[in-house]
């Protein structure tokens, strides 16, 4: 399995990829203008995308967009190697002692598992952000602890 940078040629396999795996697909537009704005990486096995990760600054700190590996292809660190890219990429721009990524997944998503033992922790949750009673939950990694505190956004 190799992790390399996104090619124009890539993105159908990563639609299908984004349509197959979340339960709240981003839609087509949406993934090509982060793409465009940001960075992103795919996995590939064989002849195969088997999953990507596209990241951006948002708020001025490196956010990862989108992140997705097909089902056939999980548990067998894609995911992890994809951060790492990311985290790479992100964190060469930054003082070492200051390190910060983030990151949104919907709070009943089994992949913040996986965040959590990258070292992301949650900060704070923006209630019903995927629809009525969907929250997602903000998670960073920083080198400095954020805050022990939840915090939680209401609109």
């Amino acid at each position: 399995m190799v992790i390399r940078d996104y090619e124009p040629s890539d993105f159908p396999f990563i639609m299908e990829i984004e349509k197959n795996t979340q339960e709240f697909p981003a839609p087509q537009e949406f993934v090509l203008t982060s793409i465009e704005i940001g960075r992103a990486w795919v996995a590939v096995e064989g002849d195969d995308i088997v999953g990507f990760i596209i990241g951006k600054l948002k708020h001025g700190i490196p956010y990862a967009n989108n992140v997705a590996v097909s089902k056939d292809h999980r548990n067998k660190g894609i995911a992890t190697k994809l951060f790492a890219k990311f985290e790479e990429y992100f964190g060469s721009s930054q003082k070492s002692e200051n390190k910060m990524f983030w990151l949104q997944v919907y709070a009943n998503n089994p992949a913040q598992k996986l965040y959590f033992d990258l070292g992301y922790r949650v900060s704070w949750i923006d209630e019903h952000y995927y629809g009525d009673c969907k929250h997602a939950l903000n998670m960073y990694k920083s080198v400095r602890p954020i805050s022990n505190k939840v915090f939680t956004a209401s609109y």
